[in-house]
């Protein structure tokens, strides 16, 4: 994916999307990114980190981690057990998280337009768009209804999913090692990062 469409992408990742059980999803989208905004732009944390904190708590509410996980490895999921797969899910969330978290501070309302939703008995896609200088880009959220709450399962940005990106790279990896060899080297990734 291109750097700029990176970026996009972690500006609304970690947008949180949380939602009472009566809000649509593209409702839902609009007020969790005034929500996180709000987080950001709030002097009341005593320090930066306990500010993104706050976010990641948003964001652990609504991005189901484990199906996003469950489907960046797909069909060879079902072969490992439990306690591998919790531990990648743990794994995976963390690198997620810690990659793209410093950069979503600049965010603002202004830079996002929440452009419609589709839903389908219990999956949602909302549209959205991200305005960065004169450009826009498309970014998608595959949401999914699981208990009575509307959670993301995917971005999909510029036609490109992030769990079909990551499914990519994990399975050439897996090809020759084993999943606890993966999960070890997220471990390893997140270790390096602020």
């Amino acid at each position: 994916m291109k750097l700029k469409s990176i970026f996009i992408f972690i500006s609304l990742l970690f947008t949180g999307l949380a939602m009472a059980e009566t809000t649509s999803p593209q409702v839902t989208v609009k007020n969790t990114i005034s929500k996180v905004v709000t987080t950001f732009e709030s002097t009341s944390f005593p320090s930066v980190d306990a500010r993104k904190d706050a976010v990641l708590k948003i964001v652990g509410e609504v991005f189901d981690f484990e199906e996003m996980a469950k489907r960046s490895l797909g069909s060879t999921w079902s072969k490992y057990s439990v306690e591998d797969q919790n531990n990648f899910v743990t794994a995976f969330a963390d690198f997620l998280a810690k990659t793209y978290l410093n950069r979503i501070e600049n965010v603002s309302e202004e830079m996002v337009s929440v452009d419609s939703e589709q839903v389908r008995e219990d999956k949602a896609l909302v549209k959205t768009k991200v305005k960065l200088k004169d450009s826009q880009f498309p970014i998608d959220y595959k949401m999914h209804l699981e208990n009575g709450a509307w959670l993301v399962y995917d971005v999909v940005i510029e036609n490109v999913g992030l769990v079909a990106n990551y499914r990519n790279e994990f399975a050439s990896i897996l090809r020759t090692q084993d999943l606890a060899t993966l999960t070890q080297k997220l471990l390893t990734k997140t270790a390096t990062l602020k």
